[in-house]
């Protein structure tokens, strides 16, 4: 029988044992919330697709002369490239996949990111992005919707129905034009992509 006098004893060392099982408890959770974060796994890049061919991330796609392609990244975002074009899938772990412009044209519709040497254009609507390699030059025509581009600190927003000409390198803009695309050397290029962009289900 436990007397009251020695009840305060009793209480103490009932207090330091939960105490000292309370002290492992939190441990081992540390240990076993350490190996839970370590096991995560890396943020997923879903596939897009070409021509009927599942495309991963880093994947580039080409055309050649006389040759038109289209890139369906999701039932929203689609992207056309000219001829003699070459693109990469840069990085799809967001909800706004990126892609690295290495020379030639694209339509983009829909959100995307497309990088073009130090220039970065996060492209919502209808955007086409040409890139003069050789030239170390890019045009970024906003054709429907909004085109803000952006290198380092500086950024420039495209207006509807325009087109920037940006360097690539050490950027700075070179010029602000108004687009017609019936005056374009690539006419039949915008008729392709209008057709099939009327096409697609909304």
């Amino acid at each position: 029988m436990i007397s009251i006098k020695n009840f305060p004893n009793y209480t103490t060392q009932l207090l330091g044992g939960l105490l000292v099982v309370l002290a492992i408890a939190l441990l081992i959770g540390q240990q076993l919330s350490l190996a839970y974060a370590g096991s995560k796994t890396p943020a997923s890049h879903p596939p897009i697709q070409s021509e009927g061919v599942e495309y991963s991330r880093g994947a580039t796609f080409y055309t050649s002369e006389d040759e038109w392609r289209m890139i369906d990244v999701d039932e929203h975002i689609k992207i056309w490239m000219n001829e003699r074009t070459e693109l990469t899938y840069t990085d799809g772990a967001s909800h706004t996949p990126t892609f690295t412009l290495i020379q030639g044209q694209i339509i983009l519709l829909g959100s995307g990111n497309v990088k073009t040497g130090d220039l970065t254009t996060a492209a919502t609507g209808t955007t086409s992005i040409t890139n003069y390699s050789w030239l170390t030059k890019a045009d970024i025509t906003n054709l429907d919707g909004v085109a803000l581009t952006q290198w380092g600190e500086d950024f420039i927003t495209t207006d509807l129905n325009t087109t920037s000409t940006l360097e690539t390198r050490a950027p700075q803009i070179v010029k602000a034009s108004n687009f017609t695309p019936e005056e374009s050397t690539n006419l039949d290029f915008y008729e392709y992509v209008e057709s099939e962009i009327n096409g697609c289900p909304n």
